[in-house]
């Protein structure tokens, strides 16, 4: 029997002592061994792509070995491989039981509690910390690691005493701190105050730093906003006297533009009165031509009566004759009456043109007199809003620095490398 299936035996006759598993997870010890299966954890927990499929199997595990440090510490390994911090706090603190585990790992947690802005409950962890920690310094590596961990330490409580000290209760800090420090050796106190030294140095450089740059945003600030406010000065002066020459140039255009359309409309007037007269003088001629050639139809209509006399026949020819020139000249009167009509006619609609190229050179010139007193309207707009505007040295990049210096990764970055945690639970597991 190979040492796989020894190993599967034996998990099976434990889970069936203890009546600790479902018939699912039974079937599933069979075919794989448990480091196999948190193997299988931390592939699917590694892609954003398997996430869902990774939630699964830490639930099967969780039920396959309840209480294995293994499997919590694999499962926040994961939480922070997709950047959920405040779980993978929580499953740390569920695996950090063992004497055995790495102390970054313990770090770890702090530094996310720390990070979610648990400082009293980072507090609490971080004296379980130093309590860990040998009473004598190790050889070596091991010492090696102690000592970063003190580093850590004092790195912490500098964050805690200066970039979060607002949120932070400073009598229950320095109590931990005093904990903390008393159970150090003096290298590890070195350590620590190297830590510590080195977060204060770092914030005071950054909040220099932000001062500077927000005092020269404000500087810089306070030079646009003047110059602004003095281009908007000469732009009012140069619209200011760009609409009075407007206003002065209107006033002429419109005087002398009224004058001719007065003129316009006077001799419109007279056209129009002078058209009624050839309206009537026409519809006379035409009345009295109509008259005539009835009274030439009537002499002709007798004279050519058979019943007529040659004497009394000549006499109405010839009245016919003198009425015909009376009608030639009616109608040569009639058609000079209409000629008049239409010169007239045409004369005043030339004028009701004029009239209208007046009217709309006068509303252009409204228009552009408009035009200028809109820019001055917007300049003044301009004036009011710059002038109300304050000067802050709240920039982009003094809030991006202000924020830098607040962070906790600017001054201690994450203590575990999730690929060397990876790589050592891994090896743990053959």
């Amino acid at each position: 029997m190979t040492r796989a299936c020894r190993a599967a035996v034996v998990v099976l006759l434990v889970v069936l002592m203890l009546g600790q598993l479902p018939e699912a997870a039974l079937a599933q010890a069979g075919k794989s061994t448990l480091p196999q299966e948190i193997a299988k954890l931390l592939e699917l927990g590694w892609s954003a792509a398997t996430r869902s499929e990774a939630k699964t199997q830490f639930e099967r595990l969780q039920h396959w070995a309840p209480g294995d440090r293994r499997v919590a510490y694999a499962y926040a390994l994961v939480q922070i491989k997709q950047l959920h911090y405040a779980e993978a706090a929580e499953w740390l603190g569920k695996a950090l039981g063992s004497p055995k585990q790495n102390l970054p790992a313990w770090e770890t947690q702090i530094w996310l509690l720390a990070r979610d802005k648990q400082f009293d409950v980072a507090m609490v962890e971080m004296e379980a910390l130093g309590r860990r920690l040998p009473a004598e310094d190790a050889e070596g590596e091991a010492e090696t690691e102690n000592q970063e961990a003190a580093r850590f330490l004092g790195a912490l409580v500098g964050y805690l005493t200066g970039p979060a000290a607002a949120d932070v209760n400073a009598s229950r800090l320095a109590a931990s701190q005093r904990r903390v420090v008393a159970r150090l050796t003096s290298t590890r106190r070195a350590a620590f105050d190297e830590g510590l030294a080195d977060v204060v140095q770092r914030h005071r450089q950054l909040l220099g730093e932000a001062d500077g740059m927000r005092i020269e945003a404000v500087e810089t600030g306070t030079r646009k906003k003047e110059d602004l406010m003095r281009a908007l000065q000469e732009e009012e002066q140069r619209a200011a006297a760009q609409l009075e020459a407007a206003e002065a140039e209107q006033r002429e255009t419109e005087k002398r533009l009224d004058y001719e359309r007065q003129e316009v409309l006077a001799k419109g007037r007279e056209i129009s009165s002078a058209i009624a007269q050839s309206q009537r003088r026409l519809t006379d001629f035409r009345r009295e031509a109509a008259g005539i050639d009835q009274r030439i139809r009537e002499l002709y209509a007798v004279a050519e009566h058979p019943d007529t006399e040659p004497h009394r026949r000549h006499y109405l020819l010839a009245e016919a004759a003198r009425w015909e020139v009376h009608l030639r000249r009616a109608v040569i009167e009639a058609d000079q009456a209409m000629a008049l009509l239409v010169r007239l006619n045409n004369e005043l609609a030339a004028l009701e043109g004029r009239n209208r190229e007046i009217l709309a050179a006068l509303r252009e010139e409204a228009k552009r007199v408009d035009a200028v007193r809109r820019i001055l309207k917007r300049i003044h707009f301009d004036q009011g809003k710059a002038g109300r505007e304050q000067v802050t040295g709240s920039t982009p990049l003094v809030r991006s620095r202000s924020t830098l210096a607040g962070a906790l990764a600017t001054y201690l970055p994450m203590p575990l490398s999730l690929e060397v945690a990876k790589k050592r639970l891994l090896e743990s597991l053959r």
